[in-house]
């Protein structure tokens, strides 16, 4: 966003790969902070603008819209992502909150109605989210305020303790990935000593 128009320059992945690289009148916002709202005009346009990416030309129709809240967050928050997005020019048929732990596990083809235990972690960019489920139900949850982002922080601070060379937030996130994927048969691990 233009600090001098107050007009958003890029949205998504396009913003995400801006960051460190902008001149000084473009700032880099998030408008959610931890799993909540915290800028509602951004997120808004940010919604809208999800939205239409994925209608494509069919903006006639309007959108039945499931929005995924992790499980820690209070009836007043999720109101408000409902309201942002009823209310918002995306224009959605129906609005749906749904619990972001139950949404992971479905993503990936689980049964959530099994009567087994699921443990399903999701690691996000600023939060974990640790949660059982059970018959389609949200048993337990833990949400913990550390995600890729302070990961992501520690590299780039023990890179420049550790080398006296100075790395960038998306060169950090590069190197979690390529050290981070873990197989049986290749194992990797980061060392910066």
């Amino acid at each position: 966003r233009s600090r001098d128009t107050n007009v958003i320059k890029a949205i998504g992945e396009e913003a995400r790969l801006m960051l460190g690289r902008t001149p000084g009148n473009i700032v880099a916002v998030r408008p959610l902070r931890q799993g909540v709202i915290s800028d509602y005009t951004v997120t808004e346009k940010m919604i809208k603008y999800f939205v239409r990416k994925s209608l494509g030309k069919r903006t006639f129709k309007k959108p039945r819209i499931s929005i995924c809240v992790p499980s820690g967050v209070t009836e007043v928050e999720k109101k408000a992502f409902y309201d942002l997005v009823h209310h918002s020019a995306a224009r959605a048929k129906t609005v749906r909150i749904v619990d972001r732990a139950i949404a992971d596990a479905v993503g990936i083809g689980l049964d959530v109605f099994s009567a087994k235990g699921i443990f399903v972690v999701n690691f996000g960019g600023e939060t974990t989210e640790l949660s059982v489920l059970s018959g389609g139900k949200t048993v337990l949850s833990r949400l913990l305020p550390v995600g890729g982002a302070a990961l992501d922080e520690a590299i780039v601070g023990s890179v420049r303790h550790n080398k006296e060379f100075l790395i960038g937030r998306i060169t950090a996130e590069q190197l979690r990935w390529q050290c981070g994927i873990l197989k049986n048969t290749n194992r990797r691990k980061l060392t910066v000593a």
